[in-house]
């Protein structure tokens, strides 16, 4: 009973536990697992965004409801970012990141005119640095897991946006010098 905190044999006796008898005195856990439903938590970011007209940065969702998970929590279980963009959509600028003012809508579109201007994909290497045009190189790779990645987004955009027909031959993955 020494190792037990006061809040677990409160909790045992309004649950009726006879302290008395020692099988009945709880064993303090050292790891409680909450059960979260994930569509929940994005129902949450949603009412939030739709409230407030931004989502929730870590610090906000932390001071909005005990019930809810942490945003660490959040985090670890299935990754801040990616409940964000899943509750807010990839128009919104910054949807999950700190710091960033780009969508990932305005990343691919930046990358597409960029197609469009030279008539083949950019290098990571020629986009290594931000400028007004785009954010840098590193940016996208965080947010899409390598540069290929990057390119096959705006290729499938592009595709998807103007079809088929006669693009596949210009689309292929290799950028420009």
């Amino acid at each position: 009973m020494a190792g037990c905190s006061a809040l677990l044999l409160g909790l045992a006796r309004q649950l009726g536990a006879d302290l008395d008898d020692d099988r009945a005195i709880p064993v303090c856990p050292t790891v409680v697992l909450m059960q979260y439903d994930r569509d929940l938590v994005v129902a949450a970011i949603r009412s939030w965004y739709a409230r407030h007209g931004r989502p929730p940065s870590q610090t906000d969702w932390d001071a909005l409801a005990p019930e809810q998970p942490s945003a660490r929590t959040i985090a670890r279980r299935w990754g801040w970012s990616s409940v964000v963009r899943v509750a807010v959509g990839d128009e919104e600028p910054g949807a999950g990141r700190q710091d960033s003012s780009w969508s990932r809508r305005e990343m691919l579109d930046a990358l597409i005119e960029a197609f469009d201007e030279n008539g083949a994909w950019p290098s990571g290497r020629s986009w290594e640095r931000a400028t007004a045009k785009h954010p840098a190189r590193r940016t996208y790779v965080r947010l899409f897991g390598s540069w290929a990645r990057v390119v096959d987004a705006a290729a499938a955009e592009v595709l998807g946006r103007r079809g088929g027909g006669g693009l596949s031959r210009r689309l292929d993955r290799s950028p420009a010098g």
